[in-house]
């Protein structure tokens, strides 16, 4: 889920040249992260991201295409779709490739590799 609802808001905002560029769900993001509330990867790609959705979409819609303007900006995001859809039987979660992608073993590791952002 939180690759498609990540793709699909990272596209909300684009500049002149069609690629994505912070917006007020980028604000909101920042405004978590001052206050250490960022949520970890290991809840937004869990199934604990669902009930987030629903109980707190705002924060979750923020967080997911937070991630994805990441890779994006990182010029990671078309390697960790590629990667993604060509290992979808084995990792439809998108940890794996998320971990792949970035060149790191845990979610921990992403985690903070995006929080530094």
């Amino acid at each position: 889920m939180w690759i498609q609802e990540g793709l699909a808001t990272l596209v909300e905002t684009l500049d002149e040249r069609r690629q994505p560029i912070p917006c007020w769900r980028t604000n909101l993001i920042r405004r978590h992260a001052l206050t250490n509330n960022v949520l970890p990867f290991e809840l937004i790609t869990g199934d604990v991201g669902r009930r987030l959705l629903r109980d707190q979409p705002l924060r979750y819609y923020a967080q997911t295409r937070a991630i994805f303007l990441w890779l994006h900006e990182q010029d990671q995001l078309a390697s960790f779709y590629t990667t993604y859809t060509q290992g979808f039987a084995e990792g439809p979660s998108g940890r794996r490739a998320l971990l792949e992608t970035l060149g790191v073993d845990t979610l921990d590791q992403a985690d903070a590799m995006f929080r530094s952002w």
